[in-house]
């Protein structure tokens, strides 16, 4: 993998972390009920040319014992072939049923990529702060790619993994997964990456789903697919509530496509979590949503583009247009309400002219340009902020309901993915997408990293007033 690839993530990582709140444009009222379109996967999706790819890195020049001659060791004992040749070598095809493996040792730092102090901060996976000195302070490196068989590739694939752990054990080495872009020790890959029967392989456990804003809105995308022979899989324009689901969503449809050639008509794909093999993956899921995806999922893949920073492999787009929804963004939210049993946030209703809660809309809204200039700054790593605003009913009326902040511009508009299912506003439904004004706004909610919450006078004033009703 380039160099200029790791930076692009990695700045990625620094300037966004991860779910950061955001947004785009409305979409068409009518409801799209096909997958059909120009991009429309149009065949069966199936594996081809596997390869796990990674780079050893040594904290000093030399290594005991020298990590081509235990490579050969260790490929000869499970019945693999080593190619030697430069850094740069292209991998080559896999030889039959068996494993060809791709080693160069590069002794010049200058060469490879040596990961951060900042970088590791991100991507390290069961390093100590010693070991990450010693990963930045890295003097030379192995790169290793195997090339897999696409028969009997999940037994090469676990084989193959099992070698990496070993060698980098008995070389002191750390592991730069260049799909994944992470970076493990011996042990650590170990505990995560081997283990497992080949025909029982949690599929999360050696990819990995990066989340990073993208425009008003949230891009998740895997990295590593290519391990497999198949293509990343990219979800756009989440609101940070759904990174969660959607990621559950992700790695079902990797898990399935990984387990067999997947069935796709026109673009529609139509499968079953619960027809999937007990890997531990789905073990995982039923544990902690018993309810998740309980039905047959049902979803769209079209070809993608790939964006800057996107791992050098095909990539299909999941979408949600099978759904009923006003926009795309409401239908993502019905699906995953269906699929996951998501629930929406409470409609409160109220009085005009309450004198409490006016007080305490009051004090949230003179927070407004501390809010507005904290949102544009930019908020903090898993920090949300949404606001809780007035919209006016066919019957004259007012509902007020939550909006999650996609974008606040200079003129006092807002917006952001309603959170509610309304009530009396037949023309709104819930994962819409909304647009606001300062002058709506009646309170807000700001959830920080640590947990602690701000805001929401008004609901807390309301849910006073209903436990004290409560008999």
């Amino acid at each position: 993998m380039a160099g200029d690839q790791v930076d692009l993530l990695f700045r990625r990582l620094r300037a966004l972390m991860l779910f950061v709140v955001v947004s785009v444009t409305v979409g068409s009222a009518a409801a799209e009920v096909s997958c059909s379109s120009s991009s429309a996967v149009p065949e069966l999706i199936t594996a081809k040319t596997p390869s796990l790819d990674v780079v050893l890195l040594f904290h000093s020049r030399a290594s005991t014992p020298e990590p081509i001659d235990a490579l050969q060791r260790f490929a000869k004992r499970v019945g693999m072939r080593v190619l030697v040749g430069s850094f740069a070598s292209n991998r080559v095809g896999a030889d039959g049923s068996k494993s060809t493996i791709v080693a160069a040792l590069e002794r010049d730092s200058s060469k490879f990529f040596v990961p951060t102090a900042e970088y590791l901060s991100f991507k390290a996976r069961g390093l100590s702060e010693s070991d990450k000195v010693k990963v930045v302070g890295s003097k030379s490196a192995l790169s290793i790619s195997f090339a897999l068989p696409t028969q009997n590739g999940m037994s090469e694939f676990v084989v193959a993994n099992s070698v990496v752990s070993s060698l980098a054990n008995e070389t002191e080495a750390f592991i730069f997964d260049r799909g994944t872009r992470e970076v493990f020790s011996g042990k650590s890959w170990a505990d995560v990456r081997t283990g497992e029967p080949p025909d029982l392989l949690s599929v999360d456990k050696h990819i990995t789903i990066h989340v990073y804003r993208d425009k008003d809105y949230l891009r998740a995308v895997t990295l590593g697919m290519s391990k497999f022979g198949l293509p990343e899989l990219a979800v756009p324009e989440l609101g940070s509530d759904q990174t969660e689901p959607v990621g559950q969503l992700v790695n079902a449809i990797a898990q399935r496509i990984v387990e067999a050639p997947l069935s796709v008509n026109r673009g529609t794909s139509v499968f079953s979590v619960q027809a999937m093999k007990p890997t531990q993956w789905k073990k995982s899921l039923l544990s902690k949503s018993p309810r998740a995806m309980p039905g047959d999922v049902r979803v769209c893949l079209r070809e993608g583009l790939p964006h800057e920073g996107d791992a050098e492999n095909r990539l299909l787009n999941i979408g949600f247009d099978l759904e009923q929804g006003s926009d795309r963004h409401a239908k993502r939210s019905a699906f995953l309400r269906r699929a996951f049993g998501a629930s929406d946030s409470d409609v409160r209703l109220a009085r005009s002219g309450d004198d409490e809660l006016l007080a305490a809309s009051r004090r949230a809204r003179d927070k407004i340009p501390r809010l507005r200039a904290d949102f544009v700054a930019g908020l903090a790593p898993r920090e949300r902020l949404a606001v809780k605003a007035a919209f006016k009913t066919d019957r004259s009326g007012v509902e007020y309901m939550w909006v999650q902040i996609a974008s606040w511009n200079k003129d006092g508009e807002i917006r952001g993915l309603l959170l509610n299912e309304p009530r009396e506003i037949p023309t709104l439904q819930v994962g819409q997408e909304v647009r606001v004004r300062e002058s709506d706004f009646y309170d807000y909610i700001r959830t920080f990293e640590d947990g602690r919450v701000e805001g929401n006078e008004t609901g807390k004033l309301l849910e006073t007033r209903a436990k004290a009703r409560r008999p």
